[in-house]
């Protein structure tokens, strides 16, 4: 039976194909903002990979099966050798030197046999594994791409939604609401910068929003500037106790005497003429 395992199958090639094409159509859906360009690449993609699952786990199947007559037919040809030898046996007493000669050219046909199986198993074993390999490989890529494919439908969901907040801030753009909407969307697309100044316009035209000071301080913290963090998340505090939310005045209460005391620990092995006098000053009187 020909063998054509190791010639490039043409679905291998399609995958591959649909996957730089997905890859490619991510690239163009974020520049021109149109989902379509990355949904039917990674839909094609992923119906190519469950495809060429089934081809694989078919041929695995075939190889089971070939391997399994192979023994069958090694199996008849050792009982057959066997029954001839007997008859031999029984049917040449007289000549017990050819009988001899026999069951050696027997024997060694069993060793030849024997070594010639051992090494088909032992070459189909690795075939199969090598082939498990190959299932359990497009299987991860299919869970990547539907990842990725999660991932980019999110993405586009919170640029439809800031194009959305966008519009109503042109319509009325002396409203804090559309900006700390559109602030909360640039936070979870991960642009913390754009979210930073949302939030900062907010508190710009509504000088008691505590929900802004709450998300400014922990985007503060997260792009490393602990004092700033501090005054908003204490002012978020003083507003959430003034509404009665005991749990989130608590929760920006502890983060915020959190990064006050990592700060007096990091200020202490740093010169004390390092800091700025002003900083040093305002996160004293925060906290007393």
């Amino acid at each position: 039976m020909k063998s054509t395992r190791h010639i490039t199958h043409w679905l291998d090639a399609a995958e591959i194909a649909a996957v730089i094409g997905s890859l490619a159509g991510a690239i163009v859906s974020l520049w021109l903002k149109q989902f379509l360009w990355v949904t039917i690449p990674l839909s094609v993609a992923t119906g190519l990979a469950l495809i060429n699952h089934q081809r694989l786990k078919k041929l695995v199947e075939f190889e089971r099966k070939a391997m399994a007559s192979l023994v069958q037919e090694n199996h008849a040809r050792i009982s057959k050798l066997k029954q001839q030898s007997e008859k031999n046996h029984w049917e040449s007493k007289v000549n017990i030197s050819e009988l001899k000669k026999t069951g050696d050219s027997a024997t060694t046909e069993l060793k030849q046999l024997g070594q010639q199986q051992k090494s088909e198993w032992e070459s189909t074993a690795q075939e199969l594994q090598t082939l498990q390999t190959s299932v359990a490989k497009l299987d991860q890529l299919a869970q990547k791409l539907e990842q990725e494919q999660n991932e980019t439908r999110k993405l586009a969901k919170e640029l439809k939604a800031i194009e959305k907040f966008t519009q109503m801030i042109d319509k009325n753009s002396e409203s804090a609401q559309p900006y700390y909407l559109r602030g909360s969307a640039y936070q979870r697309s991960g642009n913390i910068e754009r979210a930073i100044e949302d939030f900062t316009k907010v508190i710009e035209l509504r000088k008691d929003h505590g929900k802004a000071y709450h998300k400014r301080g922990l985007l503060y913290a997260e792009v490393d500037e602990p004092q700033k963090a501090i005054i908003d998340l204490r002012r978020a505090s003083q507003y959430y106790i003034g509404k009665g939310d005991l749990d989130k005045y608590r929760e920006t209460r502890d983060l915020s005497l959190k990064l006050h005391f990592n700060q007096s620990a990091a200020a202490e092995t740093i010169p004390s003429d390092s800091p700025p006098k002003s900083e040093a000053v305002a996160v004293g009187n925060l906290f007393g």
